[in-house]
Formats: structure tokens, sequence, C-alpha cells
């Protein structure tokens, strides 16, 4: 006969029952070693690229005369502080992401489920960096060479393809990145909805480029009129408006959302913020006056102006 313990455990099985399975968990998908090894490569390739064409910058840059030395700058000088600050965001996100800290923490969520990670804002700053310092370097090499005309299709030809790479709202490469890029820019530029998140943060950020806001206004208008006007005192020249106007955009669009805010929630802070923001425009104003009666000011009165300004 079989003991009592082997009966009870037939039993405490029997009455067990059939054993349920754990639900099948999907498993995070991995980057295989084929598709890492190509995005090795591809961006060995476009640092490569990257540091050769800054290196052919360089040399060209000692060997010319200064007026194509000036054009260089007017035409590629303020695209450095913009794609600085991409690389300063793409560490930033970087960083949030080895903390665990998503973009929802700050974005609202159908905001932050169009913004790209680290990985890919490190794929389209390295090629952006590439593709720029490429133009620039073509177009020391034909100035180099006497080839002013084919020179002066270097810009709008960077231009134009830069705003298609960000702009364009077809489908391919993050198309719906590009697109929530398009409409931010849109409400930005028109601050008449209520402000968001990422309409704040974007216009925060340009408040910072506001020097290369004015510096790309005249080298777009260089581009449209040629280069010849960015040169004395016309609208394109450093002593014409559209710098000083330029520069003073960022502002003007931070303070309207200002009284926004302080519209739609009564928070007083955001009176002070459109105050604070409205104290630019007078150093805009000088500085850009300064510009063109600079040579005619006695020693100290610059510095008076400045100080008045502050």
């Amino acid at each position: 006969m079989p003991s009592s313990s082997s009966s009870s455990m037939a039993s405490s099985d029997h009455e067990e029952g059939p054993k349920r399975h754990a639900p099948a968990t999907r498993t995070p998908h991995r980057v295989g070693p084929p598709h890492a090894a190509r995005q090795r490569l591809e961006w060995a390739a476009w640092t490569a690229l990257n540091l050769g064409a800054t290196l052919v910058t360089a040399l060209l840059l000692r060997t010319l005369p200064g007026e194509d030395r000036t054009l260089f700058l007017l035409y590629y000088q303020p695209l450095i502080p913009a794609l600085a600050m991409l690389w300063f965001w793409t560490v930033a996100v970087w960083h949030w992401e080895r903390r665990g800290v998503r973009y929802a923490a700050c974005f609202s969520p159908e905001d932050a489920r169009h913004l790209p990670g680290s990985a890919v804002l490190f794929r389209a700053g390295t090629a952006l960096s590439a593709v720029t310092t490429l133009s620039g370097a073509v177009f020391l090499y034909q100035l180099a060479e006497g080839q002013r005309g084919a020179a002066a299709l270097q810009p709008p030809l960077m231009y134009g393809s830069l705003a298609v790479a960000l702009l364009w709202p077809g489908p391919g490469f993050h198309g719906d990145t590009r697109r929530f890029l398009a409409r931010t820019l849109t409400r930005v530029a028109l601050p008449v909805h209520a402000v968001s998140w990422a309409d704040f943060f974007l216009a925060d950020v340009a408040t910072s480029l506001s020097k290369s806001v004015g510096d790309g206004a005249r080298a777009l208008c260089a581009v449209a009129a040629g280069p010849g006007a960015a040169f004395g005192s016309g609208t394109c020249g450093e002593s014409g408006a559209l710098a000083p106007l330029g520069s003073a955009l960022p502002y003007a669009v931070r303070l309207v959302q200002c009284v926004r805010v302080f519209r739609d929630t009564g928070a007083r802070s955001q009176a002070f913020n459109a105050v604070k923001y409205a104290t630019a425009f007078p150093a805009i104003a000088l500085a850009g006056a300064a510009a063109s009666v600079l040579d005619d000011l006695q020693p100290g009165a610059q510095a008076d102006l400045d100080l008045q300004a502050v």
C-alpha cells in the first residue's frame, strides 16, 4: 500500500489542478551586430568628412584676403552657435536617458512621442555638421580658385538643403519629428495659441541665439540680394536695420508668450517676465545704432550708452 505521505502528495497535486504558465513577455528589440557595425561605419564616415572639411577650411582661411573671409563669416558664422546648441541638447538628452528621465517629464505626452532620442539626435548632429563644414570648405576653395560665380551658389544650396532636411513634411527619416518641428516653429512665429512647453522651450532657446538669428537674417538677405549687398550701409550691411530686427525677434516672441500665459493663468511672474524681455529692445537698438555712428562718438561715449541700455 502506498504510504500516507504519498497519498497526501497525490491528493494535493490533484487539488492544485493544472499549473498556469506565466504570460509570455515580449523581449525588447536589441540592435544586432550587423546593424551596430553599420551605424559605427556611418558615424566614422561623417566624422572623417567633418574633420577633413574643417581642416581644409582652416587652411584656406589663412590664405584668402579679408573680403573673402568676411563673406565666409557672413554666410557660415550664424550656423555655428545653432549646431553647438544641437550638440548640447543631444548630450543633455543622452544624460537624461541614462538616468531614466523621459521627455514626458516636461513635454506633454502628445509632444513627447514626436521627439527623437539621443541616438537620432547624434546622427542628425553629425550629418548636419559635416554638411555645413563641407559646404564652407567648397565655398572657400572656389573663392581661392577664382570661381566666384560657383562659390556664390554654395550658401543658397546649403541653406536650402538644411531647410529641407529639417522641415520637409514628407515621409522618410523621422518625418513625424520634422512635421512636429515645423508646427512648433509656426506656433512660435505666430504666438496666438496657448503656450505649450515646446513653444516656450524653442522660443527660449532662440533668445540665447538672438545674435545668430540677426546674423542669419543678414546672411539670407545677402543670399537673396547678392554678396555685394552685405557690405556698406544697405539693408544687408553691418549697419543696416535687418540684423537688429532679427536679434530682437526672439525677445518679442517671448514677450508675447509671457503676456499670453499671464492672460490665461493670471500668474504675476509672467508679467515680470514680459517686462524682463522688453528691456532687451533698448540694448539692441543702441547696439544697432552704434554700428553706424561708432566712429563719430567721443571716447567713452559708447560705454556710457551701453550702461544706460543695461
